[in-house]
């Protein structure tokens, strides 16, 4: 749509760094906020991920969780990496190994390779997996 094809560009816009985060200004961040929101109503994953990050500089644990869960549910790679690091931090084994798949198949970092064949070799994910 016509508005889908606007909030990209715009999304675009504020990505190159002109509106992201702290760069411009405070009303730079206000307005990366808006257009983040907006991006993110429209299913983008990685919107959601920026979101979670202006709650995590807000401390706003619940809407900082939420956005990065729907994040990952969207197939953020950060979303993912960070919510495998968060599940490590509460030796939540199990739920890092299933982030830590995700990004493997996905060719995100060697890092999560890593870990991976570590969880396997510690046997919490099997060959079948």
């Amino acid at each position: 749509s016509a508005a889908f094809d606007k909030l990209r560009g715009d999304e675009e816009y504020i990505c190159d760094g002109t509106y992201m985060k702290g760069k411009e200004s405070p009303e730079g961040d206000a307005k990366a906020f808006e257009y983040f929101q907006k991006s993110a109503a429209l299913g983008n994953g990685d919107a959601y991920y920026e979101l979670s990050e202006f709650y995590r500089q807000e401390y706003n644990a619940a809407d900082f969780f939420d956005c990065l869960v729907k994040a990952a549910a969207l197939g953020s790679v950060e979303a993912h990496d960070e919510l495998a690091s968060l599940a490590m931090e509460k030796k939540e084994i199990n739920l890092a190994m299933n982030h830590y798949k995700f990004l493997a198949f996905a060719g995100y970092s060697k890092e999560s390779t890593e870990k991976l064949t570590a969880g396997y070799k510690d046997g919490y994910v099997s060959k079948e997996e």
